[in-house]
């Protein structure tokens, strides 16, 4: 399994790209090119499986935590495990919120979407 993601450290406006190596109902394992200490909070934007979601092209951002680091030698990507605190689907034309009461950023919904998309449909 290979999904495009982009992640951050909460608070922060750089966003990294990287690729979901496995998810589940509790969380997420990320191969990045940044390495993430454990514990760190980290907002992840992508499109959530079909087979989870119920549907094609469904957006989420994300809420977490790295829990687990995995540093297998030889694989040039950071491996982490991500448990997911929050989740919401995004939709285009609002603006990006982790919580109801702030903005991340000044990314609008539709740039992060596009971002998303474009990786998407370069992996296939």
């Amino acid at each position: 399994m290979s999904i495009p993601i982009r992640y951050r450290t909460a608070g922060t406006t750089n966003w990294h790209d990287a690729e979901i190596r496995n998810i589940s109902e509790s969380g997420v394992f990320v191969a990045g090119t940044e390495i993430v200490p454990e514990k760190t909070r980290l907002e992840l934007a992508f499109e959530m499986p079909v087979q989870i979601s119920g549907k094609q092209e469904s957006p989420v951002l994300c809420g977490g935590k790295v829990s687990r680091l995995n540093t297998r030698a030889g694989d040039a990507k950071h491996l982490f495990a991500v448990s997911i605190m929050n989740c919401e689907y995004l939709h285009e034309g609002t603006p990006i919120s982790a919580s109801s009461n702030r903005k991340i950023g000044e990314m609008a919904a539709s740039a992060l979407l596009k971002a998303i998309r474009c990786r998407s449909k370069r992996r296939l």
